[in-house]
């Protein structure tokens, strides 16, 4: 073989192993990308569920849960393509049997009450997350600009909402405990909370909850400090000692009456 030849074989070999080497990392990188997307579909469609499972009713509008059924449904026909599953099927027919009772008989469906510092925590996650996927439904115009930014400004409000309702909360259980004081105090926070979106028709009526409540509350501690009052000064009159003082304090009047004369 000639030198020429020896030379363009080599030369073969190299392009080769070089074209070898780019299809298997690029193959790889496919594999890994496609690995990725499927975590990601996966971990939405939970997330998603998880929403719609354990967010307290009161905070998911049939609109919002609407949504949340059409694009569980969509994530899953979306994995199907990269990892198709016998239980997929299962979850679609969940989700449009969901969507087809929130169209012809919507419930609803009994508030969950917010009653610690934890679960109001937990809340505001699942709406951050709820947030979250408003905006990239929006970004992929999976939903319209209008609805999505209608969604995620009601969205916006029920965050505060969650930690009003938890002040709100608070000032029930200091009204059962008998400390009208605290329970003012925790309800004029929850006003403060909802100071932001005092605009909100939601915001507006329990703002005007709370202010009634407060006023009703005013009530309550004035009228319960009088009863204490009087009753201190029944118990001072009956003792004696109120008569004591004031045989005193004459005495004491008579003897500066004197100096005076």
């Amino acid at each position: 073989m000639s030198a020429v030849t020896i030379t363009i074989a080599i030369g073969s070999l190299i392009c080769a192993g070089i074209a070898l080497i780019v299809f298997v990392q690029a193959r790889e990188k496919a594999r890994i990308e496609r690995l990725r997307l499927i975590i990601k579909l996966q971990d939405r469609h939970t997330n998603i569920q998880n929403i719609l499972s354990n967010m307290p009713p009161q905070y998911l509008n049939p609109t919002l849960r609407k949504i949340l059924h059409e694009q569980s449904i969509e994530t899953i026909k979306e994995l199907t393509k990269f990892k198709p599953s016998s239980k997929h099927a299962g979850y679609i027919q969940e989700d449009e049997r969901a969507i087809k009772e929130l169209q012809e008989n919507p419930k609803k469906l009994p508030p969950v009450k917010v009653d610690s510092t934890e679960k109001a925590r937990e809340v505001r996650i699942m709406l951050q997350n709820l947030y979250k996927l408003l905006h990239f439904w929006r970004k992929k115009s999976q939903l319209s600009p209008d609805l999505a930014q209608q969604q995620m400004a009601h969205v916006g409000f029920l965050a505060r909402q969650s930690k009003a309702d938890l002040f709100a909360e608070k000032a029930k259980q200091a009204e059962l405990a008998g400390k009208p004081r605290v329970a003012i105090h925790n309800y004029h926070s929850a006003i403060e909370v909802l100071s932001d979106v005092s605009t909100h028709p939601s915001a507006m009526q329990n703002i005007q909850a709370y202010k009634q409540k407060m006023a009703e509350l005013n009530k309550k501690a004035d009228q319960r400090t009088e009863e204490i009052n009087a009753k201190a000064q029944a118990e001072l009159e009956q003792n004696g000692e109120w008569d004591e003082f004031l045989s005193s304090e004459e005495d004491w009047k008579k003897k500066n009456s004197y100096y005076d004369d």
